[in-house]
């Protein structure tokens, strides 16, 4: 690791969605460290994808308890789950509480990030690795060029000198990439395109529904905006048909849950994210165990491969190995054609749910598009099906990719491994999965060899939200810049078992729980139960934590950014979430909190066995995996 940058510094935050904005909170708080904090914003307002990648009446999957920063919680008026403009609403609150707004430019675009080599280059730290690429120490920072439309967008220039802006050029020490996951459409070309009489579109062109009218629609797509979109095309009552393309599958299971209780509140830490048995924690038990109890839970929805799921299912249907979908409305009408086709079954569970006199959407599962006909109507599938359509929409998602950044930087900051994700399988040099930029080595923020160059937000949580995964990024990535990290070398990988989704449908798919607590231990802020034993309300705490979820705010209870006002919000609010899920839902979580419990003690008392015999001393319980 280099030495910590010592003394005041210029730090620069691309983009102003909710990663830049409380990626720039922090900088300013750290007034110690950093003089000048700059937000370069592309678009006129803050939010980034809330505001620019929204269609009709757009809501959040995450709840308000675990989207919400950890200092300033979402209004209890909002809804569970808030909608695109309430939470915009929320983040310029952000802003003005903390005194952001005036930090940022918007309406400029950057063009490139390069190194500053004409700042006492003899100085720098350099190496050259086993494949011949130079290795840069980026201690003296980075030359910025951003285009500036302000003034050209204010004033009567030529239409030419508004589309070129003004370019500036700038000196910064730090630079956090936060230009969000949702910024460069994938859009694949379709065999025979160019045959097609109707419309395509990505879903990111989408805005509202009447666009069907009168319109055989084709999704292709399995993710929760394909689930949108879909939903959306059959309830308007004009569009004559709606099928869906998904090549893998997925696992359906809604975000709110009977009574308006959120998904992502029944989840627990202790023992499933902290304080397991080394053994338990590499044989992923605790993961085995929660499969056998949500298998159960969704066979008695009427299907094992998902919430009321008949149609698009994936394998493995097991904990950790899928990023869930919780957009849950279109399956009703997915669920329809192979309900039909299960003779007195099938018609019972379309009475159970009322889906009896839905209008269809069918799905071509587990299959490609093989070619658009000569006639420009018929889309053929791999499989031999096929369907004639007008509209064609491509919910294929985004590429990660960082176009300011030259291709020397990215493999000098990722250091091109073998293990990397986004390697191919074939594990090639150079060559990277579906066309994406790489992600840093440590914890996916930086590099060692790049610490000043930091990506905030770009990791992708199963059950969770990124907005409090960046709040922690941002604090593991300041003390890591002074020197503070108390075990700097234990994560610079995904190593720990449970770290990463296995399902590697996405590259950068992790497991939200484990993330946090690996993230928050490396700057010891993960709670440990004796602090919170010695808290006001002991009991209080310990059951917050314990058979909680892994707010953002319980990893500013200890540690070097520790909150009385996170306190407060832990003791009542995060208290009062656990409390509103239902005695029998709390009885069933202690229950499984339980018998993990007693698979730990098991094992404690086999290693203890087998330590008698090689004479090596127990581990008894990891704190952390």
């Amino acid at each position: 690791m280099s030495s910590p940058n010592k003394g005041p510094r210029r730090a620069l935050v691309i983009g102003a969605g909710p990663s830049g904005l409380v990626t720039a909170k922090y900088l300013l708080a750290d007034v110690n460290n950093t003089t000048t904090v700059v937000v370069l914003e592309a678009s006129h307002q803050i939010g980034g994808t809330f505001v620019n990648k929204v269609y009709d009446n757009t809501r959040l999957v995450s709840s308000k308890y675990l989207t919400a920063f950890s200092d300033h919680r979402m209004p209890e008026a909002y809804p569970n789950h808030p909608s695109a403009d309430q939470y915009v609403q929320y983040l310029e609150s952000y802003c003005d509480r903390f005194d952001i707004t005036q930090h940022i430019r918007f309406q400029c675009q950057v063009i490139s990030v390069q190194d500053d080599n004409n700042n006492n280059a003899s100085s720098r730290g350099k190496t050259t690795d086993e494949n011949d690429v130079m290795t840069i120490q980026d201690t003296n920072g980075y030359i910025v060029q951003y285009k500036d439309f302000r003034e050209s967008s204010s004033s009567s220039s030529s239409s030419n000198d508004q589309e070129q802006g003004k370019i500036v050029t700038e000196h910064f020490d730090l630079v956090a990439v936060c230009s969000g996951l949702h910024n460069v459409p994938n859009i694949p070309k379709l065999p025979n395109q160019q045959a097609f009489q109707g419309t395509i579109l990505h879903s990111s062109q989408y805005q509202e529904p009447s666009i069907f009218d009168n319109q055989r629609v084709l999704v292709c797509g399995s993710g929760e905006t394909a689930m949108d979109i879909c939903y959306r095309a059959v309830q308007n009552k004009n569009c004559q048909s709606v099928a869906m393309n998904v090549r893998r599958g997925f696992l359906s299971i809604p975000h709110t849950l009977p009574n308006d209780r959120p998904l992502d509140v029944f989840i627990t830490n202790w023992l499933e994210h902290s304080h397991e048995h080394p053994w338990v924690h590499a044989l992923r038990l605790r993961w085995w165990l929660s499969t056998l109890v949500t298998r159960t839970f969704l066979l008695a929805t009427g299907s094992s491969v998902g919430f009321n799921q008949w149609a698009c299912e994936t394998k493995p249907i097991k904990r950790g190995y899928h990023i869930i979908n919780k957009s849950h409305a279109a399956m009703a009408h997915m669920n329809v054609p192979i309900k039909r086709q299960w003779g007195w079954w099938g018609q019972f569970w379309l009475w159970v749910y009322g889906e009896t006199h839905l209008k269809p959407i069918t799905t071509f599962h587990r299959t490609a598009i093989a070619r658009i006909d000569d006639n420009g109507k018929t889309v053929h599938f791999e499989d031999g099906r096929s369907v004639d359509v007008d509209t064609i929409v491509l919910a294929t998602g985004y590429r990660q990719s960082f176009p300011f950044l030259d291709k020397t930087t990215m493999i000098q900051q990722s250091m091109m491994t073998s293990n990397d994700p986004c390697m191919e399988k074939n594990n090639k040099p150079n060559t990277y999965r579906l066309d994406e930029d790489p992600l840093p080595s440590e914890h996916f923020i930086v590099s060692n060899e790049r610490p000043h160059l930091g990506f905030i937000g770009f990791v992708r949580p199963n059950v969770g939200a990124i907005p409090p995964m960046s709040e922690l990024q941002v604090m593991w990535w300041l003390e890591k810049l002074k020197g503070n990290l108390t075990n700097p070398t234990l994560y610079q990988r995904p190593s720990t078992p449970s770290y990463m989704v296995l399902g590697q449908k996405y590259p950068y798919g992790v497991d939200y729980g484990n993330y946090m607590h690996r993230v928050a231990e490396d700057i010891g802020s993960a709670p440990t139960l004796s602090m919170l034993w010695r808290s006001n309300h002991p009991l209080r705490a310990l059951y917050t934590y314990c058979q909680g979820q892994a707010y953002i705010g319980i990893f500013r209870l200890q540690g070097p950014y520790a909150s009385k006002t996170c306190w407060n919000i832990f003791d009542n609010e995060l208290w009062e979430v656990c409390l509103d899920r239902g005695w029998a839902e709390n009885f069933g979580l202690a229950s499984i909190t339980g018998l993990s419990l007693i698979m730990n003690v098991v094992v404690c008392g086999l290693e203890a066995a087998f330590s008698l015999v090689t004479l090596r001393p127990p581990r008894l319980f990891s704190r952390y995996g």
